[in-house]
């Protein structure tokens, strides 16, 4: 300005079509708060469209005056923005399997869940309504879906939801709707419920309208905070699977049998732990990845690595990879990441696979990353070297001992191990198996020879395997 005033105000005179200009957190509207003092400009702030980028992406015009509203130039200022576009972190889901009849699972990871539910038969007369249900971080319950609506069909059911159906949701539980079936004529099998707190009571509603249960309650919770009379309604008894349920108001006959189901829960996860033998194949959990921006201008590439040396890597259907030294990763992109496995050769010890799912901005290769391991805890079989017995004189037995023939067997796993069936062909003599560690080796009368064969199985508990020893007589 010639007359040396200083910028005071600047008036937003047009907005911009993309995205959205705030003023100290506020939308800017023309008319109302968009001529603003130059000590606020700090407050004034751009933001592109979720997953939107591009050179000249957005602009406005305005214009500036000095403190006595005086313009400080003839004509409009634009003001251009250039959006880089940056690549978004992808989601990773590692399948974990839970069977452990909890009354709520920790789902704030996000993804994809599948609840598996086979349902045993019930004492009870109620026909009872079965669900899940997805609570906030306060434990209120936010919506659900009834699994089974009447609780006398037993059979298996499986559904599946993604956690982004229930914002905010962090946690899964199960519910029953006491005498479901028979006092609600249109619930079924399959239908999505929302719950409210009426009256202190939380109540299950089916299309806006309440459903109503027996007993003075419309519905009873794993999480005994919910339930109205305070009662806990849920418990695993091994009576019929996991989850074994009481249908009767303030505890009733306190049976636990009115329900009974078994509850295989996978959840998404960023780790999780397998375990199985050497040289057989081990499954892996089930692995997801997943681009979060949309808009087509990123790729996703998925990567498991630090597979030791001599692990093979199979989907079971026709991509396989060995690992070994100076190659212990490989893109897994394409595969069929729902059926995986590894191979450990003899001797692998414990391992840990880091997975990896990568997106990639085309525009500039801009790359963001999810990680996740899977631990695999490798058991080994016992393994096991001839035994020498030494030597018995002719028409001598003698008495030898498990440890004896356990002498060069071993278990890394530190297995206990045993021995059994023991026998020597009976053209050399007999065996005799005292029950206390010991056996007796009878040589055939009259008989001599060296190296006789004598065999024998060692068990860790769980595998069996043959042992050999030879004796001189």
């Amino acid at each position: 300005d010639v007359d040396g005033d200083s910028a005071a105000y600047v008036t937003i005179t047009s907005l911009p079509t993309d995205g959205t200009l705030t003023l100290n957190g506020n939308p800017v509207v023309l008319g109302d708060n968009n001529r603003i003092a130059v000590s606020d400009i700090g407050t004034l702030v751009f933001s592109p469209d979720a997953n939107e980028s591009g050179d000249s992406y957005a602009s406005f015009n305005f214009t500036v005056e000095d403190d006595n509203a005086n313009p400080l130039s003839s004509s409009e200022h634009t003001f251009t923005l250039d959006v880089t576009a940056v690549a978004d972190d992808p989601n990773l889901c590692i399948l974990t399997e839970k069977i452990d009849g909890s009354a709520l699972y920790d789902i704030s990871q996000g993804g994809m869940v599948n609840i598996n539910i086979e349902y045993f038969a019930v004492s009870a007369s109620y026909q009872n309504s079965h669900g899940y249900y997805v609570a906030d971080a306060d434990g209120n319950p936010i919506g659900g879906v009834v699994v089974n609506d009447n609780t006398h069909n037993i059979g298996v059911d499986d559904v599946s939801f993604n956690t982004a159906d229930y914002p905010g949701g962090v946690t899964l539980g199960f519910f029953i709707i006491p005498d479901g079936n028979a006092r609600n004529g249109l619930l079924e099998s399959g239908d999505a419920v929302t719950f409210q707190n009426i009256n202190g009571v939380w109540t299950p509603f089916l299309d806006g309208v309440p459903l109503v249960g027996g007993q003075s309650a419309p519905a009873y919770f794993s999480d005994m905070s919910l339930n109205a009379d305070g009662k806990e309604h849920f418990e695993d008894n091994g009576f019929g699977g996991n989850q074994n349920w009481e249908d009767l108001w303030n505890g009733g006959d306190s049976d636990y049998s009115d329900v009974n189901a078994f509850v295989t829960l996978r959840i998404c996860d960023d780790a999780a732990t397998v375990q199985g033998y050497e040289e057989t194949a081990i499954a892996l959990p089930a692995v997801t990845g997943m681009l979060t921006d949309l808009d087509g201008s990123e790729s996703l590439t998925m990567t498991i690595s630090n597979i030791p040396d001599g692990v093979e890597l199979s989907d079971g259907n026709g991509h396989s990879f060995t690992a070994g030294p100076g190659n212990n990763s490989v893109d897994v992109t394409g595969w069929d990441l729902h059926s995986l496995s590894v191979v450990a050769p003899s001797g692998t010890d414990d391992f840990v696979l880091d997975v990896e799912a990568k997106s990639t901005e085309a525009s500039n290769n801009d790359t963001a990353t999810h990680t996740g391991t899977i631990t695999v805890d490798i058991l080994h079989v016992p393994t096991t070297a001839p035994v020498d017995l030494g030597a018995t004189d002719e028409d001598v037995a003698v008495t030898f001992t498990a440890a004896d023939l356990l002498a060069n067997a071993g278990d890394v796993d530190g297995d206990s191990l045993t021995v059994s069936n023991v026998s020597i062909d009976a053209a050399y003599g007999t065996i005799t198996d005292h029950g206390d560690g010991t056996f007796t080796f009878t040589p055939k009368p009259d008989y001599n020879g060296d190296d006789l064969p004598i065999t024998y199985d060692i068990s860790d508990g769980d595998n069996t395997i043959a042992g050999s020893a030879i004796i001189d007589v």
